[in-house]
């Protein structure tokens, strides 16, 4: 049983990074791509809090008018929540509402001098049970012969979703060779899914092409 479910996840694995691969070079301004999130690639034995992830992304490069980088996204996404411990679907204790996020956003990355970024987004959604996650935890359950989380009839009722973003990335690069960088960012988020501050920062190890390249 241990190996059949590792196999669907190699598949999917794989099919992920040949969506990647196939779309990533530098003779191409276009990108399409996948991205697939899930506890169980982690090998985790339970489910909780974000537990999955489903994106397909369309994206484009050009050149503003004073000559800058600047990369346009189009994203749809699926992203499911759920409690860590199912049996909380019995009681009237819980640590995170069942709650499912099915959304379409627009970003736009621009790319300063000395490797800075710009990023602003907007999403348009749906939380709650239109945003199909139920279902796709059941179906995928089933593939995988995981147990159902049994709470999805008491997840966040439907409400519209909108929201809008804003990230600011520098770069640090210590070494002259241009082996190691790192990238503080800070992001702004708000709207009536998502309202928070994040900070943090990106260490990158190895020779890469510039940004702007």
């Amino acid at each position: 049983m241990y190996l059949s479910r590792m196999r669907y996840l190699f598949i999917l694995l794989t099919f992920c990074c040949m969506s990647s691969i196939t779309a990533q070079s530098n003779d191409y301004a276009k990108e399409l791509s996948t991205q697939i999130d899930n506890d169980a690639f982690l090998l985790k034995i339970r489910d909780g809090y974000y537990s999955s992830g489903l994106y397909l992304r369309y994206a484009t490069a050009n050149t503003t008018k004073k000559g800058l980088k600047r990369i346009q996204t189009i994203e749809l996404g699926q992203q499911m929540y759920t409690p860590r411990n199912k049996a909380y679907a019995y009681n009237n204790i819980i640590d995170r509402p069942y709650a499912g996020y099915l959304y379409a956003k627009y970003a736009q990355k621009t790319i300063l001098p000395k490797a800075q970024q710009l990023e602003w987004s907007g999403a348009l959604g749906v939380v709650g049970p239109s945003a199909g996650a139920a279902e796709f935890q059941e179906w995928y359950h089933n593939l995988m012969n995981y147990a159902f989380f049994p709470g999805w009839e008491k997840q966040i009722p439907n409400q519209l979703a909108l929201d809008a973003s804003l990230q600011y990335t520098a770069a640090i690069q210590p070494a002259k060779n241009g082996l190691a960088r790192i990238y503080p960012t800070a992001q702004l988020n708000l709207g009536t899914t998502f309202s928070n501050l994040r900070t943090g920062a990106f260490f990158v190890l190895g020779k890469a092409e510039a940004l702007h390249q």
